[in-house]
């Protein structure tokens, strides 16, 4: 698959995430936009695709931030969503931020074993669709705070 397909999938992912929008347009309507931090492997190839999701939700009215893997999971409690990017390195993140408390999307699906949002096997309780990626929400009600 080519990057640029990954990121048109992203955006795809993205479009849908926008329903997360829906339920903030009250709170950017009085002046406090919804947070989103965007966890992803800064020191990767494809930061450039991860810059461009960044710019997506930011036009659209989300304080983002671009946030790098290695840094402490801790962070993403101040968030009203989390997003882990494709391009993390699965192995070094592993289940760091399973407890998270904010709503969290992944586009990886090597981290839904230790994010325990499947089974442990893979191939048969998560993994890749031939030429296509999948992504999954933990949480898809929204808690207003």
């Amino acid at each position: 698959m080519t990057s640029k397909s990954t990121f048109k999938r992203a955006l795809v992912a993205l479009t849908l995430l926008c329903g997360f929008a829906l339920a903030s347009t009250q709170a950017t309507a009085a002046g406090a936009a919804k947070t989103v931090l965007l966890v992803v492997r800064k020191d990767g190839k494809s930061l450039a695709y991860d810059q461009k999701i960044e710019q997506h939700l930011s036009a659209r009215g989300f304080a983002v931030t671009l946030y790098d893997q290695y840094q402490p999971a801790a962070k993403a409690k101040d968030f009203d969503l989390v997003v882990l990017s494709s391009t993390v390195r699965s192995r070094d993140l592993l289940d760091a931020y399973r407890n998270t408390p904010a709503p969290m999307v992944t586009w990886e699906s090597d981290l839904l074993d230790d994010m325990a949002m499947s089974g442990k096997r893979p191939d048969t309780d998560f993994g890749k669709l031939t030429k296509q990626h999948g992504w999954s929400m933990r949480r898809i009600h929204w808690r207003p705070g």
